[in-house]
């Protein structure tokens, strides 16, 4: 009787994404089509109503292309492609030093934003482009104490027409041995004590500034002191010199010397491919130890000691951890009910998946999911 419970609210989940994705794929195309004119026009707008009402235009396009992005993301983000970026022409500087004004709003805080040019141009997808940025920026804020400072650098090399794009803090910064995993998804190092979120966010920042045609430059960071975290991406225009060459130069002298990130070591791709089976099985009740071991071949004593050497957890509790992560992000999507997601990420037993999803997240699902409504 469970069991046909079980297969039928999978049945009802997957239709249900059936039809929210083919109705988002048929959005995407017109709505493209009202955000990037309009995001041409906005800058040379000279009347004040015209400009009123070009934003309000905008703002309402975004909000819906946040919709659709939520929609098509569902799905494993690797699988995603580049005809899931909604591109419009943005001028980055605008952009970004908005979206860094949200933060300025913390007074505990020292922030500094800066850039060599007036206005850089860029062809992006808008909710991608603010999910890289905020996710950089929330980090930075989350991990440095009061007193500390944030610094937002945007600097265009004319040599490369590449936009360097840098978030710097002075936070608890990040253990060395940490810093070639923490754009893997889930990711979260054991040594930070820190059991917040999906341990997703600098994953989407990689994987969308390589949509667009970006890398990451490199990270360095030292414990105690701070972070720096880099990324660079394709420029399509830049405005003509209007800040002074002093200032210039100065803020040059001021980028961190940034440590790139080497090629994907064993370790990296051992564990990126355990959570990419975890995450091919996740709605399999039967996936246990034993399980991983047989799909990726690799001995039960072995996958203890790498799983426990590179994220502090056994592998019971890294599977666990991934199913509750999982389901935090499904319930984050408000499209599912609790039940459903307990079915999607392994569980069938209601009181079990609520005891270990409040003890991941120090709240029920169901609180989880009615949070901002």
């Amino acid at each position: 009787m469970e069991r046909m419970e079980k297969e039928k609210i999978l049945e009802q989940s997957r239709q249900k994404m059936a039809f929210f994705t083919h109705l988002s794929n048929e959005l995407k195309t017109p709505l493209s089509r009202i955000i990037a004119p309009v995001s041409q026009l906005l800058p040379v707008a000279e009347e004040v109503h015209e400009k009123q009402t070009l934003e309000e235009v905008q703002r309402n396009a975004m909000k819906i292309n946040s919709l659709i992005h939520q929609v098509l993301n569902f799905n494993r983000i690797e699988d995603n492609k580049d005809s899931l970026l909604i591109l419009s022409r943005i001028e980055l500087v605008s952009f970004s030093r908005s979206l860094f004004s949200v933060y300025e709003e913390n007074k505990q805080i020292t922030f500094h934003f800066e850039t060599n040019k007036a206005k850089i141009y860029a062809d992006m997808d808008a909710i991608k482009l603010g999910v890289i940025l905020d996710n950089l920026l929330s980090n930075a804020v989350k991990f440095t104490p009061d007193g500390g400072s944030v610094r937002l650098s945007l600097f265009y090399r004319e040599e490369t027409e590449l936009l360097d794009i840098c978030v710097s803090d002075t936070g608890t910064g990040i253990a060395q041995q940490d810093i070639p995993y923490i754009f893997q998804r889930f990711f979260q190092s054991p040594h930070s004590g820190n059991k917040e979120g999906t341990g997703i966010g600098l994953y989407l920042v990689k994987t969308y500034t390589e949509l667009h045609g970006g890398h990451i430059n490199g990270v360095t960071s030292n414990e105690g002191k701070g972070t720096s975290i880099g990324l660079n991406i394709p420029v399509i225009a830049v405005e003509k010199e209007e800040i002074p060459a002093t200032q210039v130069k100065k803020q040059l002298e001021s980028l961190p010397v940034l440590k790139p990130i080497e090629a994907e070591s064993q370790d990296e791709k051992f564990l990126s491919n355990i959570i990419r089976l975890i995450e091919d099985h996740l709605s399999e009740s039967e996936l246990n130890v034993n399980a991983l071991c047989e799909l990726s071949g690799i001995s039960n004593k072995q996958i203890y000691r790498k799983i426990k050497q590179l994220t502090g957890m056994s592998p019971v509790e890294y599977i666990k951890s991934i199913r509750m992560k999982k389901a935090a992000m499904l319930l984050q999507q408000k499209k599912f009910t609790v039940a459903e997601v307990m079915y999607m990420v392994g569980f069938s037993n209601h009181s079990y998946f609520s005891k270990c999803f409040q003890a991941e997240f120090g709240k029920t699902p169901r609180q989880y999911l009615n949070e901002d409504l």
